[in-house]
Parts: C-alpha cells; sequence; structure tokens
C-alpha cells in the first residue's frame, strides 16, 4: 500500500517529508564515513610503512564496514517506515 506524498491540494505530508528528511541525513552521514574511511586508506597509500598499514587496516577499513552498516541500517528504517518490508 502507497503512502501518499501529498494531500488532495498537493501540499507535501508533513510526516513523509520528516521521514524523508530523516532517512537523507542517515544516508549522507553513511556517506561521510564512507568517504573519511577511504581518505584514511588514500592517505596511508601514499607511504606505506608498517603503522600505516595499521592505520590502514584498523582505522580506514573499520570507517568503511561502518558506513555501509549505517547505510543498510538507514534503508531498512526507511523501508520499515513506509510498511514496505
Amino acid at each position: 500500500m502507497d503512502t501518499p506524498i501529498s494531500d488532495s491540494t498537493g501540499t507535501p505530508d508533513a510526516s513523509v517529508a520528516s521521514g524523508l528528511h530523516r532517512s537523507a541525513r542517515r544516508i549522507r552521514r553513511a556517506s561521510g564515513l564512507v568517504v573519511i574511511g577511504l581518505l584514511i586508506q588514500l592517505l596511508a597509500f601514499l607511504y606505506w610503512t608498517p603503522f600505516t598499514f595499521i592505520v590502514f587496516a584498523s582505522l580506514g577499513v573499520t570507517l568503511i564496514v561502518g558506513g555501509v552498516g549505517w547505510y543498510v541500517v538507514a534503508i531498512v528504517l526507511y523501508l520499515r517506515e513506509r510498511r514496505a518490508l
């Protein structure tokens, strides 16, 4: 069953608009984590030492996996709000 995005007058439904805003904010946070993780990995590749490998493996990968996980949670929450899941 589809949730209407606007009422009969064409104005956006407030609950739908706030749900979209929350979902967009969650996805932006997730993409921010992924971008920071990728930047850390890129910087670690520029000067490769045992320490930068530790930073690459622990911090960079953790941020990327966290961002992907946060993205999945954002999508699941969005689908549950829309009763599509």
